[in-house]
């Protein structure tokens, strides 16, 4: 296995998204609209078009911790309510403040086989790129020092920031990322020339470079998926020649946002669990309740969350299971452990395989899919409608009419469901990564990009 190092100096601590030292603004919203419009011709730098999905969650996620700023900070009225308020928000910041590293590294593992290039920096994304084993390594370090207007892409940066009301240095750990993988992946496609790239996700920098690298080498692109097709701007973004969709309803989605029509096709999404020959409500009847957590930084804790949930499921007579995210996995089977709550360290396709009485996830996501696929109820306990194909298949927050209806959930419902839902999983398992192979294998030319949402490449 070959091995390609990146590295930068070692920089300074920050903390992300809070004001600068001495100063205290109101923050503004960073819309999708207004982050284009100051980012202006500089949007067509390929360093700042990589990072340009990332720009509006990390000031979406910049907006939620300023609002978690002590009451001190904000307000010099000091009631006991609000005193214990700062004092939880003093503990988190903390918390944060320990966990942000003086710098940042990332492994990202490729794969080459047959002269096609799949890369892959979770488990999440290896698995739905076919679970293939790597033959190279890349390790990026990219520092978050606090720079100053070094260039114009960091000075345009710190604009945006300091406009927002944010800290002016929110976006630098972003670009130096960018920046190290920009050299590294361009010196990776030059030594082995692959006959096509394949990649998992369009909305992190890594990905983006290595299609913008690939095309200008005259290198065909392929998106396979690692999730539901989501609403947000973030993912409407495909510069790549090929989409291999979960479902034909993706498929409509792209086509409603101007994607090239020919670009797309289905072969369904290896994650997804596997639909038995049997019909789903003919399994063994059960009454655990699948809790499936995210891998996001969360503004509400876990354990308040779970306070809240699990008195309600045991009296009803179900059965918590805790089922982590991969990113997370460690850290909330700790939590299961210490809060009383069965845990399950696998894939939360495996206990959908097996039978389970209803999906709850921490916010929408794509076990929601996975849960519908196997017939199984399912709705998420913070958050709001996110993907694509929640609507369609009726997928809503956890409410009594919820928890009324999975209770007494039947095999006709299950059933439907399951059929429903192959308008977004049209495969799963063992049949998806046949079609998946089938496609990589092709002999694909490059052309215009399936959706090139921002007008850069075409």
């Amino acid at each position: 296995m070959s091995r390609l190092s990146v590295s930068e100096s070692t920089p300074t601590d920050v903390m992300e998204g809070c004001p600068a030292t001495g100063t205290l603004s109101t923050s503004v919203e960073l819309t999708e609209a207004r982050v284009d419009e100051l980012l202006g011709p500089l949007l067509k730098d390929r360093i700042i078009w990589s990072i340009r999905p990332r720009l509006t969650w990390t000031g979406r996620r910049a907006w939620d911790r300023m609002n978690l700023l002590p009451i001190s900070a904000r307000t010099s009225v000091r009631t006991p309510a609000r005193a214990a308020v700062g004092r939880a928000a003093d503990r988190l910041r903390r918390r944060l403040v320990r966990r942000t590293p003086p710098a940042r590294t990332a492994t990202v593992r490729i794969a080459m086989h047959d002269g096609v290039l799949r890369a892959w920096s979770t488990e999440n994304h290896h698995v739905a790129l076919g679970s293939p084993a790597p033959t190279a390594v890349i390790e990026n370090r990219w520092s978050i020092e606090a720079r100053a207007r070094t260039n114009e892409r960091q000075g345009r940066l710190i604009d945006i920031a300091q406009s927002a009301g944010f800290a002016p240095h929110l976006f630098t750990a972003t670009l130096n990322r960018a920046v190290a993988e920009d050299w590294a992946i361009a010196a990776f496609l030059d030594d082995h020339r692959p006959r096509v790239v394949a990649v998992s996700s369009l909305e992190h920098s890594f990905q983006r470079l290595l299609v913008w690298h690939a095309r200008q080498r005259e290198i065909p692109s392929v998106y396979v998926p690692h999730a539901p097709t989501a609403l947000d701007r973030e993912y409407a973004d495909l510069p790549v020649d090929v989409v291999l969709c979960q479902g034909i309803k993706d498929i409509e989605y792209y086509g409603g946002l101007g994607g090239r029509p020919d670009a797309f096709r289905v072969t369904g999404g290896i994650s997804m669990p596997s639909r038995s020959s049997e019909p789903p409500g003919s399994r063994r009847p059960s009454r655990d309740v699948v809790i499936a957590t995210t891998a996001i930084w969360r503004f509400e804790e876990l354990g308040e969350l779970l306070a809240r949930i699990v008195p309600v499921l045991t009296s009803s007579g179900l059965v918590p299971v805790l089922s982590p995210h991969p990113r997370e996995r460690e850290a909330v089977l700790r939590l299961a452990s210490r809060v009383g709550v069965r845990a399950h360290a696998g894939r939360t396709a495996t206990l959908l395989r097996a039978g389970v009485a209803a999906v709850l996830a921490e916010k929408a996501s794509g076990v929601l899919l996975e849960a519908a696929v196997s017939g199984t109820p399912s709705a998420h306990l913070t958050g709001f409608t996110e993907y694509a194909f929640m609507t369609d298949l009726g997928i809503g927050p956890f409410d009594d009419r919820f928890l009324r209806e999975s209770t007494s959930w039947s095999d006709a419902a299950a059933e439907d469901l399951a059929n429903r839902s192959r308008a977004w999983a049209d495969a799963s398992g063992a049949e998806a990564a046949r079609r998946i192979e089938a496609a990589l294998a092709e002999d694909h030319t490059l052309g215009a990009p399936a959706l090139d949402s921002w007008g850069i490449l075409t």
